[in-house]
Parts: structure tokens; C-alpha cells; sequence
């Protein structure tokens, strides 16, 4: 009989997935509870040391073990521990694979971190188990878009929409999805059935705010973000993106208030940074922007264009040794970048270190072959080393590669006139400057090169001619009106 008693006792606990040893270590089941934590009921602070008690239980089964990594993996996800949760969601998947929910979440976590390809892997591979999975239909119309296949995003959002059509997120899931179809009535239809399904959505606020910025309606765009952040000041993207909003609006000191707050909620977030960098530029507030800049890149390295605009950032304070290195830096994370090459070359061109120069624009070319101003300025170096004939056969590339186009061609000489100006060979500059004339005599970019030319050769009254055309056709081109100032005279 008591044998009888005590495999019953035993029984018992193994149903749940405890045996009679692990009840011995006294078993807290609100652990389960808080790491379960349904509607976030204990907050997901909380979830995470109570499933990992719950993880330490001894003898617990697969499929307990699996839940217990999938709703830990979904508390860190929702602390933007991404890397994290994808381990635990790594580990549910051992322990039971055939767990519904943990591929969608383990996707939305690859979709955060920008892995858009691993997350239609996860989705797709949802599908194949459950073809009604709303989850996995919605993920992909949302990762799709943002890849810019809508056409095939826009087949799993009407999906999602017929498997729940009171879903807010899958219809301005869908709204995105249209809208980059250009379906602009569409896309704001299913953005006001949202607003019905789900007033209170901020982030459907955020999106809707991003559609009319996308439009370049800004102020429109600003109003959805204020709604955003009224109903989650502690949402990082909408106070972000109204930053950019007032950024393109020129409005750049209120940009930065903006940046500071999406700073302030998320200080460990990287694009913010960048913004506010280049929001103190614009502000010629090149030290601040330098700062920016750096945070940007400890945060996250692969933010290519940090390197490039500090490198300006530097140049503007006349550091060039800084702005090289910032370049160079930049090509150790990304050495096939013809740009970055470009960019460290004309740094070098403005040095006169024509040699070192002439090496980047030689890899700028072998990444990119049919970039006609990567052979326009390397015909400038090759001009400074004294290789004329050489320099010539470069122009000539160059201008093959620019096509039949008057204004192109127009550029491309006029780019090589204003580096050779630039570098003190203003009367080799000069023949191209009037050949870009002859083909857009109402450029007044390439006039004010010409002005420029002139005036640093002695002929000042064909320099003012210039400098005064230009601004007539363009009143804002500052370096006419500077290269008026300079010879003492008034626009």
C-alpha cells in the first residue's frame, strides 16, 4: 500500500513536469506565474529572473523548459536585449521545435536588429508549420516592406488582414505596404482603420507620421509624432523621426531638442546620435558634431556615413590629418566602399599628395569602373603629378562615361576645373571651365567655378561678369557673393 501511495506522489509531479527530488527544492510556482507574465502583468524586468529560477528547476520537462526560454526571450526582447532573446529562443527551439510562437518571436527579434533576411527565413519557416500563422503573415508584411518587395509583402498583409481584421497593426502593416506601392489613397485608408481599431496605438501614430514625411508634408508628419509621443513619451522612435522632420525643415535647433529626448529614452541607440551630429553641422557646430559623431561609432560601427561626415566635420576645422583617419577607419569596416576611397582621395588632392591621392582614386575606379567622377578627379591628380597626357586620357574617360547628356558632361568638366582651381592650377582649370560654359551657359555653379578662375588669374572685370551672372540666376550661391567681396566689390 505504501508503495502504492508514494508512485502515485511521484506521478503526480511528473505531470507537471517536476519529479518528487525537485519539489525538494522547495519550488516558488509564482515564478512561473512572473515568467509567464501575462499582459505584463509583473513587467518583464521582473520575468527575467524568475524564469531563470524557473530554468534552475531540476528534472523540468522539455516542454516546460522550452516556455520558460520563449517568454524570457520575449522579456528581453521588449528591454531591447535582442541578442539575448535570440539565445533563448534558440533554446526553445531545442527543446521543443514544434513550439508555435517561438519562430515569429525569434524573427521580430532578427527584425529589430535589421536582420531582415534571417526574419523572413523565421517567418517563412512558420508558415510551413502553420499556413494561418497570423503572426508569421503579419511579420512579413511588415519585414517585406521594409525590403522593398511590397508586391509579395502586400499578398501576406491581406492575408493577415483576412485572418484578423480588427487588427490594427495589420492594417497599417498593410497602409505601409501600400503606400510603397505608391497606393497613396489606399495606404491612408488602412491607416484611418487603424485609428478606429486602435486609437491609443502609438506606434501607428509613428507610422503615419512617417508616411507624410515621406510625402515631405513635414509639419503633417510632426503633428502624428506629437500624437505618438503623447501617448508613450518613452517611445524612441517618434521622437527621433520628429527631430528629422524638423531637420528638413531647416529647423535644426529644435531638431536637436528632439534628439535629446529619443537620447534621454534610449541612450544606448545609435541613429539619434547620427542625427543630432548632423543637426550641429548644419549649425556649423563642428566641434559638437566631432562628439556626435564619435558616440555614434561606439554604439554602432557599421554606421558608415559617421566616418564620412565626421571626416567633414574635421576637415571644416581644418584638420586633415583627423578627417584622413576618420576615412581610413572607415575602409578597415568597409574596404568596398568606392566612396570612402573618393572621399580620402580628395582629401589627399587638396594636400597636394598627389601620389597617395592618385592610389584611392584607383580603387575608387576598380570598384566602380563606370563612376565619372572618380576618373574626373583622378585626372586632377594626374595633372598635380605632372602627368598631363595621362591626365587628359582621364578627362576623356571621364567624359565618355557621363553620356550624351549636355548637363552631364557639363559637370564633369566643370568638377575638374574647380579641383584644379582648388589646388593652385587655375589656368590648366580654366579651358575646362569654359568647355562646361559652352555646353550649360546658364549653370551657376559652373559660372561661379569660372568666376573663381579668373579672378585668382588677374581678370577681375570677366570675374565680376561671372560672379553677377550667377547670382542673377541663383541669388543664394554664397561663393559668388564671397568671390565679389574679395575683390571689393558689391553684388
Amino acid at each position: 500500500m505504501r508503495n502504492m501511495v508514494a508512485a502515485l506522489f511521484i506521478a503526480l509531479f511528473a505531470c507537471n513536469g517536476i519529479t518528487a527530488s525537485a519539489q525538494a527544492q522547495k519550488i516558488d510556482w509564482s515564478d512561473w506565474s512572473r515568467c509567464q507574465n501575462k499582459n505584463n502583468r509583473y513587467g518583464y524586468s521582473a520575468a527575467v529572473p524568475a524564469c531563470t529560477r524557473v530554468l534552475g528547476w531540476r528534472r523540468l520537462s522539455n516542454r516546460r523548459r522550452a516556455l520558460a526560454y520563449q517568454w524570457r526571450g520575449y522579456a528581453h526582447t521588449q528591454m531591447r536585449r535582442n541578442k539575448v532573446a535570440i539565445s533563448d529562443y534558440n533554446s526553445s527551439l531545442k527543446y521543443n521545435p514544434a513550439l508555435s510562437e517561438t519562430l515569429p518571436l525569434r524573427a521580430s527579434a532578427y527584425a529589430r536588429m535589421r536582420k531582415f533576411k534571417l526574419a523572413a527565413a523565421d517567418y517563412r519557416s512558420a508558415l510551413k508549420r502553420n499556413r494561418r500563422s497570423f503572426s508569421a503573415h503579419n511579420g512579413l508584411c511588415y519585414v517585406l516592406t521594409l525590403v522593398n518587395q511590397s508586391s509579395e509583402a502586400l499578398e501576406h498583409c491581406n492575408q493577415a488582414v483576412r485572418i484578423r481584421p480588427r487588427s490594427a497593426t495589420a492594417r497599417y502593416n498593410r497602409g505601409d505596404a501600400r503606400f510603397d506601392q505608391k497606393k497613396i489613397k489606399n495606404a491612408f485608408a488602412d491607416y484611418a482603420a487603424a485609428k478606429r481599431l486602435a486609437p491609443k496605438d502609438e506606434e501607428l501614430y509613428n507610422r503615419v507620421g512617417n508616411a507624410y514625411a515621406s510625402l515631405k508634408q513635414y509639419k503633417k508628419a510632426i503633428k502624428e509624432y506629437d500624437k505618438a509621443i503623447a501617448l508613450k513619451p518613452s517611445y524612441h522612435h517618434p521622437w527621433r523621426n520628429r527631430g528629422n522632420a524638423y531637420f528638413n525643415l531647416k529647423q535644426y535647433s529644435e531638431a536637436i531638442r528632439s534628439y535629446d529626448e529619443a537620447i534621454q529614452v534610449y541612450p544606448s541607440w545609435a541613429p539619434p546620435y547620427f542625427s543630432r551630429a548632423n543637426a550641429y553641422y548644419n549649425l556649423k557646430q563642428y566641434e559638437r558634431a566631432i562628439e556626435d559623431y564619435n558616440r555614434t561609432i561606439s554604439r554602432d560601427p557599421d554606421i558608415i556615413n559617421a566616418y564620412r561626415y565626421r571626416a567633414q566635420a574635421y576637415k571644416s576645422l581644418g584638420k586633415i590629418e583627423k578627417a584622413i583617419d576618420s576615412l581610413s577607419a572607415a575602409i578597415k569596416f568597409k574596404s568596398l566602399d568606392d566612396e570612402l576611397f573618393y572621399a580620402r582621395g580628395l582629401l589627399y588632392l587638396g594636400q597636394k599628395r598627389y601620389d597617395e591621392a592618385i592610389a584611392d582614386f584607383d580603387k575608387a575606379i576598380a570598384l566602380d569602373q563606370d563612376d565619372s567622377h572618380n576618373h574626373a578627379s583622378r585626372s586632377v591628380a594626374l595633372f598635380g603629378a605632372k602627368r598631363d597626357a595621362e591626365a587628359v586620357a582621364a578627362v576623356k574617360r571621364a567624359m565618355a562615361l557621363a553620356g550624351s547628356k549636355a548637363s552631364l558632361r557639363a559637370n564633369v568638366l566643370n568638377s575638374v576645373a574647380w579641383e584644379l582651381y582648388e589646388i593652385g592650377l587655375s589656368k590648366k582649370g580654366l579651358p575646362y571651365a569654359e568647355k562646361a560654359i559652352e555646353l550649360a551657359p546658364e549653370a551657376a555653379n559652373i559660372l561661379d567655378t569660372r568666376g573663381h578662375i579668373y579672378r585668382v588669374l588677374g581678370r577681375k572685370a570677366d570675374a565680376a561678369r561671372d560672379f553677377r551672372k550667377a547670382l542673377k540666376i541663383r541669388p543664394g550661391i554664397q561663393s559668388s557673393r564671397d568671390g565679389l567681396a574679395k575683390m571689393g566689390l558689391a553684388p
